[in-house]
C-alpha cells in the first residue's frame, strides 16, 4: 500500500510512504532488540554483570521503541532501510547469489557488499556497548547517591566532594556514549560512514573493557587506586587539581563529540573542542589522569600502567589507520598534526 505527500522546502519534493518499507524496518530491529534482551537476560555472564536496574532500562529503551519506531520509519525516515532491514536484505541477497552461482548463471563468488559488513559491525557495536554504558551509568549515580547517603558523615566533605565530581563527570561521558549507541539520526549528523574492520583494531579496543579486560588486567595488573591522599594538604589539592582538570578535558572531548560518540566508528569527523589541539585528547587526558592516582609507585606498577598506555596508544594507532580512509580526516590531520601533546607527539 502506497501514497504520496509534497514535502515542502526550497522546492516541492514528492516522496512515497511505503507501509511495506516501514514494516520491515520496524520488525527486522524489533527482531535484533528481542534477541540482545534475550542474551542480556539469559547469557550468565551478562545475569550477573548488569544491574537489574540496567535490565529494566534495556526494556524500558526497548518499549518506546516499539511505540514509537513504526510511524518514525513511516512519516519521517521514509525511503530508506533501517541497519536491521539492510541485514536481512543483504543475507537474503547473499543467498540468492549462491542460488544463481550454482545455477551457473553467476561466475564469481557470493560476497556481501560494503553496505552490509558496515551495518552487521554497527550491529555487533551496538550490542556490546549498549549494555556496558548504561551498567556504567547507573553505577556512576548509584556512587553519587552513595557518596551523599552513606559518606556525608563519615568522611570530609572536601573528599566527597572530590568524589562526587569525579563520578558526576564519568556520568556525563558514559550518558553521551548511551545516547551515541542508542540513536543514529541525519538529524544529529551521527550516521555512521564505517566501523573498524581490522582484529586489531577491535582487539585493542575490547581489550580495555569488561569481559575482555580480565585477560589485560592478569597480563597488567590495575595498581591500587585510592582518592589520593598526602600527609601535606597543599600536596593532595594539587594532585586533585590535576586529575579532575585531566578528566575535565576527557568528558570535555565527549561533549565535542556530542551525538557522534561510540568507539569503532566513523561517525564524521570532529574538531571542536580539545579536537582542535590534538586528535587523540580523550586518551591522553584519562591515561594521565590514571598515573596521578597511583597509590605508590614501584616497578610492578610503572611496567603496568606503561603496558596500559601502550594499548591506548594503539587504539589511537588503528583508529588514525580507519579513519584516515575518509578524505576529511586527511584534511583535519593537516590542520591538527598532534596525536596528544600539542607540538610535542
Amino acid at each position: 500500500m502506497k501514497y504520496t505527500i509534497n514535502i515542502m522546502g526550497k522546492n516541492n519534493i514528492t516522496k512515497k510512504l511505503n507501509y511495506k518499507e516501514a514494516l520491515l524496518n520496524y520488525f527486522s530491529d524489533i527482531f535484533f532488540i528481542t534477541a540482545g534482551i534475550l542474551i542480556y537476560r539469559y547469557i550468565l555472564y551478562y545475569k550477573k554483570f548488569l544491574l537489574e536496574s540496567v535490565q529494566k532500562e534495556i526494556l524500558l529503551f526497548a518499549f518506546i521503541y516499539v511505540i514509537i519506531a513504526f510511524p518514525y520509519y513511516l512519516f519521517i525516515k521514509f525511503g530508506s532501510f533501517s541497519r536491521g532491514a539492510q541485514i536481512i536484505l543483504g543475507l537474503l541477497d547473499f543467498i540468492k547469489q549462491w542460488g544463481m552461482y550454482f545455477k551457473k548463471k553467476k561466475t564469481s563468488l557470493p560476497s556481501f557488499s560494503k553496505e552490509f559488513r558496515v551495518c552487521i559491525l554497527f550491529m555487533l557495536v551496538k550490542f556490546f556497548y549498549i549494555p556496558l554504558m548504561l551498567n556504567f551509568a547507573t553505577l556512576h549515580i548509584v556512587n553519587i547517591e552513595k557518596a551523599i547517603i552513606d559518606n556525608l558523615h563519615k568522611k570530609p566533605f572536601y573528599d566527597i566532594l572530590y568524589l562526587m565530581i569525579i563520578d558526576l563527570m564519568y556520568l556525563i561521558d558514559t550518558g553521551l556514549y548511551c545516547v551515541g549507541y542508542l540513536v543514529e539520526s541525519t538529524y544529529l549528523d551521527s550516521e555512521v560512514k564505517s566501523v573498524e574492520s581490522t582484529l586489531s583494531g577491535w582487539a585493542f579496543t575490547l581489550m580495555c573493557y569488561p569481559p575482555f579486560n580480565i585477560i589485560t588486567n592478569y597480563i597488567f595488573p590495575w595498581p591500587q587506586m585510592d582518592p589520593v591522599i598526602f600527609e601535606n594538604p597543599f600536596l593532595t589539592f594539587l594532585f586533585r587539581f590535576f586529575i579532575l582538570f585531566l578528566t575535565g578535558v576527557y568528558v570535555w572531548a565527549s561533549i565535542a563529540l556530542g551525538p557522534k560518540c561510540s568507539n569503532l566508528t566513523n561517525r564524521g569527523i570532529v574538531n571542536a573542542g580539545p579536537y582542535a589541539f590534538v586528535r587523540h585528547p580523550a586518551y591522553i587526558s584519562k591515561n594521565l589522569s590514571w598515573w596521578l592516582m597511583i597509590s605508590s609507585i614501584n616497578i610492578y606498577t610503572i611496567v603496568s600502567m606503561s603496558g596500559w598506555l601502550f594499548i591506548y596508544y594503539m587504539r589511537a594507532i588503528t583508529e588514525e589507520r580507519h579513519l584516515s580512509k575518509d578524505p576529511d580526516y586527511i584534511e583535519y590531520c593537516k590542520k591538527v598534526p598532534w596525536l596528544f601533546i600539542p607540538y610535542l607527539i
